[in-house]
């Protein structure tokens, strides 16, 4: 990923939380978000902020074959599988 915002998509076959599926590199991301449209609540926008409330982070887990937007502060290598 380059320093910014990322689309990336979550190649894995299995659902990961947020923190497992970016590891070690959890501390270079400011926000993570997700396009939930099968939310029955409509609100379909997710996020996960690493140092946001736990109330707040609605974005909890990766789900197969799916994209989300993750901004980072410095460019570095990310793999789900790591």
């Amino acid at each position: 990923m380059c320093a910014g915002a990322n689309l990336v998509g979550y190649p894995l076959e299995t659902k990961q939380t947020v923190v497992s599926a970016l590891g070690s590199q959890i501390d270079e991301v400011s926000v993570v978000y997700g396009y939930a449209t099968a939310d029955p609540s409509g609100d379909v926008w997710k996020k996960y902020k690493p140092d946001g409330p736990t109330i707040r982070n609605d974005l909890t887990e990766f789900e197969p074959y799916m994209g989300y937007w993750i901004q980072v502060e410095e460019s570095l290598t990310w793999n789900p599988a790591d």
